[in-house]
């Protein structure tokens, strides 16, 4: 959500003019923490899907990695686009809820 937006002119001969936008990231990082305490899943029954991370649409406008996922997946490259996705979430971390692992003893 955008809570500030600040507009500076810096040169007025070149036409240079500088936005600033400051949005609130509480809701991901909030969605995140929830999903982590439900061992990183979300949903009920069969429609229980385990969450990568929340990501807040104003982040799609200047986070660079998140703005090359969208250019790889408009040209189809979803390799490329699953590759930056989880780049961002390494980045950062605070959007990712934490997956409990479960380890499987084989029968002897």
């Amino acid at each position: 959500m955008l809570t500030r937006q600040q507009i500076e002119v810096l040169d007025k001969k070149k036409k240079l003019i500088r936005i600033r936008n400051t949005f609130d990231i509480g809701q991901a990082i909030e969605a995140a923490q929830e999903a982590t305490e439900h061992g990183g899943r979300t949903g009920k029954g069969s429609s229980e899907v385990i969450q990568m991370g929340f990501i807040p649409e104003e982040m799609w406008l200047y986070d660079p990695w998140l703005m090359e996922a969208n250019k790889a997946r408009n040209h189809g490259d979803m390799g490329a686009y699953h590759k930056m996705i989880v780049k961002f979430f390494e980045v950062h971390p605070e959007f990712a809820p934490l997956h409990t692992r479960k380890y499987w003893q084989g029968a002897r």
